[in-house]
């Protein structure tokens, strides 16, 4: 993983950190400074995220995101690299419990339900999967969000 950061006081920014807030706020786009941290050489998961650099992730980007990103370089800014960050909650399956046999007119009314919760489940899920946030990283280490996408 890439350690080389420069050391900033807290909550100061680097100079190009402010200069892509700012090109944001004058393009009227919600660019946003996530924090300040290494860029990562491979995928990485912490927490319910999945950190991918963006030449390593497979997944399309948006024009409107990639005019963003053409923006960017317009604007004579270099990013030292770009992430893509991934809403990556983890899925547990349920525990095996045995039950006692159960009359035909229960398992069918069982077997409905289930299906009504796992499409439940299912759309609660899709809805937490489809926040793909692209993220410039300058040479500095700070993050800033550029955009985000329905997946």
């Amino acid at each position: 993983m890439n350690t080389q950061i420069v050391t900033l006081k807290k909550n100061e920014l680097s100079t190009q950190a402010t200069q892509l807030l700012a090109l944001g706020r004058q393009r009227g786009w919600s660019f946003t400074h996530l924090g300040n941290a290494p860029l990562p050489d491979c995928p990485v998961y912490i927490g319910d995220w999945m950190l991918v650099p963006a030449q390593q992730d497979t997944n399309p980007i948006p024009k409107h995101t990639q005019d963003r990103v053409k923006a960017v370089y317009a604007s004579g800014i270099r990013p030292a690299g770009w992430v893509v960050v991934h809403d990556a909650p983890p899925l547990l399956a349920p525990p095996e419990i045995q039950r006692p046999p159960v009359p035909a007119i229960w398992k069918y009314l069982a077997v409905m339900g289930g299906l009504a919760a796992l499409l439940v489940t299912y759309l609660g899920v899709a809805a937490l999967l489809v926040d793909p946030i692209l993220v410039a990283v300058t040479p500095a280490g700070d993050w800033i969000e550029i955009d985000r996408w329905i997946d």
